[in-house]
């Protein structure tokens, strides 16, 4: 399997290509790639086949979701929160706790 590397070309021609899939309109796409003719964008658009370089680009860009919790874990995982706050509090002077508390309220 060859390898492509991912050059400015490939991105703008990727680009176009999923403007294009997305609606937006062609003449906006001209400009954004700073095209002094359409006839070029369009070539961008269409016969630059980059369903492999989308593919992975998707792979590597795609957003990790954080699993969702219960109102019970969420609740569970404040009330942690709060007992670790106050054992580290525990350890601290007065002072140092009012300028906790100052420094949370700016």
């Amino acid at each position: 399997m060859s390898q492509q590397a991912l050059t400015m070309r490939i991105s703008r021609h990727a680009f176009a290509h999923i403007a294009q899939e997305a609606g937006a309109e062609s003449s906006a796409i001209k400009n954004i790639l700073g095209h002094s003719n359409l006839a070029t964008t369009e070539r961008y658009m269409g016969s630059f086949d980059t369903s492999r370089t989308d593919n992975t680009l998707r792979t590597l860009f795609k957003k990790k979701t954080m699993p969702k919790h219960t109102h019970q874990e969420e609740a569970d995982i404040a009330m942690m929160k709060e007992e670790q706050a106050i054992e580290l509090l525990k350890g601290m002077t007065p002072e140092q706790i009012v300028a906790v508390i100052l420094a949370i309220n700016r």
